[in-house]
C-alpha cells in the first residue's frame, strides 16, 4: 500500500530543488496531523530542508493548537489528540526541544520502537514454529501465515496480550516475557484459523484450506493449555470456544437467503445486531488478556475480568458493525445476511432500491448504534479500575470511532453511484 504522506514529502522535496521557498508557502496541508506526519517524513530524509521560515510558521501553527502554553495539542481545541501530539514530539525532539507536556506522548515513540522489535520477534518465532512440519505442509501454511502477519497494520494480533501487559502499570510487571511471547503466538494461531474458518463459510477459500485452520487452532489451544490457570479460566475457555464453533453453524444455519425466492425471515433483527451475535465468533481474541489477568489472581468472574471481557464484547461489536456496513452490498448480493442488511432483507427491499434504502434508513440506525457500542466499550474499561494506562487499548477502539465527515462521504459516495446506475 502506498503512503500518501510519503508520496506529497517526496513531491514537496523535489519542487524545493526549483523553489527553496516551496515549503514556507505550502506547509497547511489537509489537517494538522498530516501536516506534521509529511514534516517528520522530510526531516527524516534531509533536516536542512526544515529552514527558519518553516519553524515560524510551524510556530504559528503549534500556538493555534495548544491547549495550554507548551501543549498538549488538539485540532478541536478541546481534546489532546494522541497521534497529533506524538508526531508533534517526534518533530520537536529532532529539533532539539522537549515539552514537559508532551513527555507521555515521547515515551509513545521510544515504546514504538520498541513494539517494533517485539513484533519482529514473534514473526521469527512464528516462523521457526513451522520448522517441525512436513516441508510440503509448511510451504502451504507460510503464505497464509505471512498475509496475516502483514496485514496486522496496528500490531494488535501478535502485540495484544503485550500492549494488555502495559496498560497494567506495575501489575503488568509481574507477567513474564515469557508468556507475552506464547500469548502472541496463540493469538496468532487463533486469528489464522478464525480467519480461513470465515472465508470457508463465505465461499471465498477452498477446503483444501481446512487442515492449515485445523492446524493453527491446535496451535492456539495447545499454547493456552500449557500456561497457568484457575478452573475458572479454563470453563470461560471452553464456553467462549464452543460460543466461537456454535457462531459458524448458527451463520450458516440463520444468515443465507437466496434473492430469487421468497424470503421470510422471522428472526428479530437484534439477533444479528446484538452484542453476543456480533462479537461471538471473534471473542476469542481476549483469551489472552483474560488469562494475563487470570495469573495476577483476577479470574474472570471478578469485576475487573467482567470489565474486561466487556470491553471486548463491544470492541469486537464495533468492529463486525463497521465490516457489515462497508460489505452490506457485496453481503447481499452473496446471499449473507448481516447487521446491516437484515432490515433491508426482512422488509424485502427490491435490489434496486437497496442502496437508497441502506443510505437513508439503515445507515443511521446502524451509525448511532455503532457509537452505542463504543460508548459501552469506553465505559467498561474506565470501570476496570487495574488498567492503569487505557491508551494502550483505545488505540484500538480510537480508529473505529464514529466519523461525522467519513459517514458523510460514504452517503455521498454511495448517492452519486446509485444516481450514475440510474443514468
Amino acid at each position: 500500500m502506498i503512503d500518501p504522506n510519503k508520496e506529497r514529502a517526496a513531491l514537496i522535496i523535489r519542487e524545493l530543488k526549483r523553489d527553496p521557498e516551496y515549503l514556507v508557502n505550502n506547509l497547511f496541508f489537509q489537517n494538522a496531523l498530516q501536516t506534521f506526519q509529511v514534516l517528520n517524513k522530510i526531516q527524516a530524509i534531509d533536516h536542512r530542508l526544515i529552514t527558519g521560515g518553516v519553524l515560524a510558521n510551524i510556530t504559528k501553527l503549534l500556538l493555534s493548537l495548544e491547549l495550554q502554553p507548551g501543549g498538549p495539542y488538539a485540532e478541536d481545541k478541546l481534546n489532546p489528540d494522541p497521534k497529533l501530539n506524538t508526531e508533534i514530539a517526534i518533530f520537536l525532539e529532532k529539533q532539539g526541544i522537549r515539552l514537559p507536556a508532551l513527555e507521555i506522548f515521547s515515551r509513545k515513540v521510544s515504546a514504538r520502537k520498541e513494539n517494533h522489535k517485539i513484533f519482529e520477534y514473534l514473526h521469527s518465532l512464528a516462523q521457526n514454529r513451522l520448522r517441525s512440519l512436513p516441508r510440503s505442509f509448511r510451504s502451504i501454511i507460510s503464505p497464509k501465515l505471512e498475509k496475516i502477519i502483514q496485514g496486522d497494520q496496528d500490531k494488535q494480533i501478535l502485540l495484544l496480550a503485550y500492549y494488555f501487559k502495559l496498560s497494567l502499570g506495575n501489575h503488568g510487571a509481574k507477567i513474564t516475557t515469557d508468556i507475552i511471547y506464547e500469548l502472541g503466538l496463540a493469538n496468532l494461531f487463533l486469528w489464522l484459523s478464525y480467519t480461513i474458518y470465515d472465508h470457508l463459510i463465505d465461499g471465498e477459500e477452498s477446503l483444501d484450506s481446512l487442515p492449515i485452520a485445523n492446524w493453527a487452532a491446535r496451535e492456539f489451544t495447545l499454547i493456552i493449555s500449557q500456561q497457568k490457570s484457575s478452573q475458572e479460566y479454563q470453563s470461560l475457555f471452553r464456553k467462549i470456544m464452543a460460543q466461537m464453533d456454535y457462531s459458524q453453524v448458527w451463520e450458516r444455519k440463520y444468515a443465507r437467503f437466496n434473492q430469487n425466492k421468497n424470503n421470510n425471515i422471522s428472526a428479530q433483527v437484534k439477533n444479528y445486531q446484538g452484542p453476543i451475535a456480533l462479537s461471538n465468533k471473534s471473542l476469542a481474541h481476549c483469551l489472552g488478556p483474560m488469562l494475563i489477568l487470570d495469573q495476577l489472581k483476577l479470574p474472570p468472574n471478578s469485576s475487573q475480568g467482567k470489565n474486561i471481557l466487556s470491553f471486548f464484547k463491544y470492541y469486537l461489536s464495533v468492529r463486525q458493525l463497521q465490516d457489515d456496513i462497508y460489505d452490506f452490498e457485496p453481503d447481499y448480493q452473496n446471499g449473507i445476511i448481516t447487521s446491516a442488511n437484515i432490515k433491508a432483507i426482512k422488509n424485502r427491499i427490491k435490489p434496486d432500491d437497496l442502496t437508497n434504502y441502506f443510505i437513508n434508513k439503515e445507515l443511521p440506525r446502524l451509525n448511532a448504534l455503532t457509537i452505542k457500542y463504543q460508548e459501552m466499550a469506553e465505559t467498561h474499561l474506565k470501570a476496570a479500575t487495574i488498567i492503569k494506562y487505557p491508551d494502550y487499548l483505545n488505540q484500538f477502539l480510537s480508529p473505529l470511532k464514529t466519523n461525522p465527515q467519513e459517514i458523510k462521504e460514504f452517503l455521498s459516495t454511495y448517492k452519486k453511484e446509485a444516481q450514475m446506475d440510474l443514468s
